[in-house]
């Protein structure tokens, strides 16, 4: 076992430039993890077996091995680590990170020599018995305080840098080797050791890498589209370069579970009166109580049966690096409007929505938002539908005043056993812009929930749907728009009713 580890730290050595030739690597690259198919030829160890280096945060228990030719059958599979061997580049980091390390260690042996010399000028006056020699030493001893303190001050300034520096190294250097130290390899022997070349493929499961959506959406209002850009970005920490592998994208969260979970029993029954306990047997039963019922969040939800693969061609990628790779640009037709809530916000919001002939597919990722190019505000968006809706923020050029024009509470009848109350409100929205707008006004309805309350609305050329009064109407550049509504509602005397906030 010996000689076999000391041979694992020797071909360390050649991690770039390994026994076993160029492989061809298929990857389906899931957001937290991948699946990875290689086929490539292994040359034999001078101990007649065959090491096949593993990515770190493989999981071995995924790991298949089958022999591609020849008549030798796989006898027997372990594991071992062998040191992460260091590309040039990384070399390179090391050594500036060391000369770095020296740097500050040359300093800070100065600054605690002078500290030393700091102390014996601080402690120098134990061994003055008289005042004379006190008074010829203050001088001296002060001088030498002020410079040596001056000194330790100046090295300290010129320490502070170079920390800073080799902290950003030593992040630098985590990036590209993703904290990795050893890397896990696969030791195989066969029924029939050789010394010629075997092939094999392999598959296995890995962690330390993964992918993320990002989107750009850029509004073209004046012709009346959309620019998307769907953008992935991948990265990996494996230790193992990929090298031209063929990159499959999946939007499928790997959870590694086949089964769905069972289901639990649904029990209704009477409600238990609760029994009257001492404190201290309260106390001892509540954790039996909470066992007995687990959480809803503890549930285990798997969505892995609808998913995009996407394939994005051959791919290469160092470990600790990111790469973005466009996997989908398009020109989106688009209805804009300016939307208007004025009983929330008195404010037009730019407004755009798309209808797709199929259901579009997108999973969730960070979106930039723009107007004509111009950086409007980062969101979050994901689709899995035939439409969507995007709001690009206040328009300024949309004007809009909204005012409170009655509000009266009072009763009806000659006995009064009705009360009454009535909202009346004017919106004036203008167009400040050089060019025509589509206006939409929404307003939510009042839901009566009690029949003896009656409702007379005033929502003149508003539609009704969804529980909204809606409004849509064109407005010309410099041109202007008034709408009055309101509602009266009248309710027995003896029933106390909540407005909702209005």
């Amino acid at each position: 076992m010996r000689k076999l580890h000391a041979f694992l730290c020797a071909f360390s050595v050649f991690l770039l430039f390994p026994v076993c030739s160029q492989a061809k690597q298929h990857i389906t690259l899931f957001p937290d993890s991948a699946q990875i198919q290689e086929k490539k030829d292994i040359s034999p160890s001078p101990h007649g077996r065959y090491i096949l280096p593993l990515p770190a945060g493989i999981d071995q228990n995924s790991l298949h091995i089958s022999l591609i030719k020849g008549n030798s059958q796989l006898k027997s599979l372990s594991f071992s680590t062998m040191p992460y061997g260091d590309s040039p580049a990384i070399k390179a980091l090391r050594d500036k990170i060391a000369a770095v390390e020296q740097q500050i260690s040359v300093l800070q042996n100065h600054q605690a020599g002078l500290h030393s010399t700091l102390l014996f000028w601080r402690n120098i006056g134990s061994n003055i018995s008289t005042p004379e020699q006190a008074k010829t030493m203050a001088a001296s001893v002060a001088k030498s305080v002020a410079a040596t303190t001056k000194e330790i001050s100046a090295l300290a300034q010129e320490i502070r840098p170079l920390r800073d520096r080799l902290a950003r190294l030593n992040r630098k250097l985590k990036a590209l080797t993703g904290g990795i130290k050893e890397l896990p390899v696969a030791v195989l022997a066969l029924d029939k050791p050789g010394s010629k070349p075997i092939s094999i493929e392999a598959q296995y499961r890995v962690t330390n890498c993964g992918w993320s959506s990002l989107y750009s959406i850029n509004a073209h209002p004046e012709e009346q589209n959309l620019s998307f850009l769907w953008q992935a970005q991948i990265y990996q920490n494996s230790g193992l370069q990929w090298n031209d592998a063929e990159l499959t994208l999946s939007t499928a969260q790997y959870t590694g579970a086949i089964t769905p979970p069972p289901s639990r029993p649904w029990i209704l029954g009477p409600r238990q009166k609760p029994m009257p306990r001492a404190k201290s047997a309260m106390e001892n039963a509540a954790p039996v109580m909470f066992m007995a019922a687990p959480a809803a969040d503890s549930v285990s939800i798997e969505q892995g049966e609808l998913f995009d693969a996407i394939s994005l061609g051959t791919v290469s990628l160092n470990s600790g690096q990111k790469k973005l790779l466009t996997v989908r640009k398009d020109n989106w037709d688009a209805k804009f409007d300016y939307l208007i809530r004025p009983q929330e916000r008195q404010q037009a919001f730019l407004h755009a929505r798309v209808d797709f002939k199929s259901p579009l597919k997108l999973p969730y990722g960070p979106a930039r938002l723009l107007i004509d190019s111009s950086f409007v505000q980062q969101v979050q968006f994901g689709l899995s539908d035939k439409k969507t809706e995007l709001f690009f923020g206040p328009a300024p050029q949309i004007r809009v005043d909204f005012a409170l024009l009655d509000k009266k509470s009072g009763s009806s009848g000659v006995i009064s056993k009705k009360s009454t109350a009535r909202w009346q409100w004017k919106l004036t929205v203008e167009n400040q812009g050089k060019k025509a707008a589509s206006i939409r006004v929404e307003d939510a309805l009042p839901q009566l929930r009690d029949s003896r309350i009656s409702m007379d609305a005033s929502l003149d050329g508003a539609k009704q749907k969804d529980n909204l009064a809606v409004w849509t109407f064109e407005l010309d550049s410099e041109d202007s728009k008034d709408i009055e509504y309101g509602y009266t509602f009248e309710w027995p005397k003896d029933m106390e009713i909540h407005f909702g906030g209005r």
